[in-house]
């Protein structure tokens, strides 16, 4: 097993260099989904349950441009379809396999959660637990809740705190974990405590803190030592640093201004417990095999059967059109009844069967990984393309094949129902309101402060105005009218990840005075003239 480095496993083959660069979509798509058997599983012969599966994801990849994807079965405790299919970059000849490394993203959290239920079966940890108790230091915007929010609460999405804004916190941001955890008392809910299922990600890095106070170490050293290395997941890394040094490295892409892009690997150590782990389709293998062992595996037990099952039981009810990718699946008639969430996984019924699911979105990256534990089946797939959905229709076939045969293509389902979305979302085509400035470019450059953000700076580039926030985002405002002006930031990712970030109107406000004293940026907030 390889040496245990801070935080990541430094298992890594040297000499890797990851292109850069744009590919025409379609045929071209089509051309690299070759298929690479892996030798470890050359004498088994594919279920029957699976025959076609190859051929089917090929077509997918296809239709949904996809540039490489990989994909691992497991049915009764074994590996029973592990495979790559398409290219690690586009423009270039690098097969992917079961062993190629991709961003898992928010599939992450279940290693979250598995390390606060080790804690709890060692007794130094109940998940009811207030977390002030552990971390005397944190607060939430009320001061009630405070004193209320648990452990349970952290990974649970219910602390009534939004998404959105918060996330600009750790993403391409300056501030370390423990900053970012700090700030959380300025974020102002959206929802009653307890009251709502709504998607956050500070609530995950929090409980990233809980674990290395209870465990007195860090979370990814706890998440390498207590978890990847004793399943043997040697290609598993909880940060991107480490992949410049590695061969088999998939590189993200997505669509950006109707063109395919080869982005960079976003590193986002900062938001480790809530999404920073790489892995490939081999390894999550064994990390299912694990829940579907019900916490053992190999005559091994890292977690109690008690803590397996806490981990996928029910903890909150959301209506399914309401819970993104269940909303698609809903759309095209999935037939699901009811969406919960557990502790790190996402769970609903497909076919009168319990599923427990947990999808991943970075930069250029989508994963899922799935199990219907009852009848012993669980999947990952793991893309390089920016967006989930294909990665859902591809799940949906795999389950159809072991609970009834297949009867439906997803694939083309779910593509005729994002198209359609795109069709109506596009912009009307109207004249947008344009006009001289009220304010001299002068009158508006400065300082500006929003509390949970922190301080934005205004100064004059070119002809307008650039924008550096003190978290590193910075970008250009381009003039429309009056003090409205709209931003294009300057990271690329943002296109990808956060694209409503991109082209937000900036609204410079004047006081009682004459002078401007707020700068509101849309799906920012309001940051004060200082």
């Amino acid at each position: 097993m390889s040496q245990l480095v801070e935080g990541v496993h430094a298992a890594a083959s040297a000499g890797h260099g990851k292109g850069r660069g744009t590919w025409a979509v379609g045929a071209a798509f089509a051309a690299v989904a070759v298929v690479l058997q892996p030798p470890a599983l050359l004498a088994q012969p594919t279920p029957t349950e699976l025959q076609g599966l190859g051929s089917y994801v090929e077509r997918a990849m296809a239709d949904w441009a996809v540039p490489g994807l990989s994909v691992a079965v497991v049915k009764d405790d074994t590996v029973v379809f592990a495979r790559g299919f398409g290219t690690r970059t586009l423009g270039e000849d690098q097969p992917v396999d079961e062993n190629t490394v991709f961003a898992i993203g928010s599939a992450t959290k279940a290693f979250t959660t598995a390390a606060l239920g080790m804690l709890v079966d060692e007794g130094l940890l109940e998940w009811d637990r207030p977390v002030i108790e552990i971390l005397p230091w944190f607060q939430m915007h009320d001061p009630w809740v405070t004193r209320e929010i648990t452990v349970r609460d952290l990974v649970t999405h219910r602390s009534g705190l939004p998404g959105g804004r918060s996330n600009l916190l750790w993403y391409a941001s300056r501030f370390d974990r423990r900053e970012i955890v700090r700030r959380i008392r300025f974020l102002e809910p959206t929802a009653s405590f307890r009251s709502e299922y709504q998607y956050q990600n500070l609530m995950f890095l929090t409980a990233g803190l809980v674990v290395e106070e209870i465990a007195r170490m860090s979370w990814a050293s706890f998440v390498a030592s207590r978890i990847l290395e004793p399943l043997g997941m040697e290609r598993s890394l909880t940060s991107v640093k480490p992949l410049a040094r590695m061969d088999n490295v998939a590189s993200p892409h997505a669509q950006i201004q109707g063109e395919w892009r080869t982005l960079p690997w976003r590193d986002v150590d900062t938001a480790g417990p809530a999404g920073s782990i790489n892995s490939t389709a081999a390894d999550m293998a064994q990390w299912i095999r694990l829940h579907m062992g019900d916490g053992g595996i190999d005559g091994t037990r890292l977690i109690s059967a008690a803590q397996a099952l806490e981990m996928r039981t029910p903890q909150f009810v959301v209506d399914p059109d309401r819970a993104g990718s269940m909303n698609a699946l809903n759309q095209v008639g999935a037939g699901i009844h009811f969406f919960t969430y557990g502790l790190g996984w996402q769970l609903f019924d497909y076919r009168g069967k319990k599923v427990m699911w947990h999808g991943g979105n970075i930069d250029g990256m989508a994963a899922v990984v799935a199990m219907i534990p009852e009848v012993g089946l669980g999947l990952v797939i793991l893309t390089n393309r920016n967006g989930g959905t294909v990665r859902d229709a591809l799940m949906l076939r795999i389950f159809d094949a072991f609970l009834g045969g297949v009867d439906r293509d997803w694939s083309r389902e779910l593509l005729a129902f994002e198209q359609r979305q795109r069709r109506e979302q596009e912009p009307d085509g109207g004249t947008r309101e344009t006009g001289p400035r009220t304010h001299a470019l002068t009158a508006l450059t400065g300082w500006y402060e929003d509390r949970l953000l922190g301080r934005a700076h205004v100064v004059e580039r070119g002809e307008g105005l650039g924008i550096e926030l003190e978290t590193g985002l910075a970008g250009t405002l381009t003039h429309r009218y009056g003090d409205v002006f709209d931003v294009i930031f300057d990271d690329i990712g943002l296109w990808a990840t956060f694209p409503s970030l991109q082209g937000a109107e900036a609204r410079f406000e004047t006081g009682f005075g004459g002078g401007v004293t707020l700068l509101r940026i849309e799906g920012l907030g309001e940051f004060g003239r200082l």
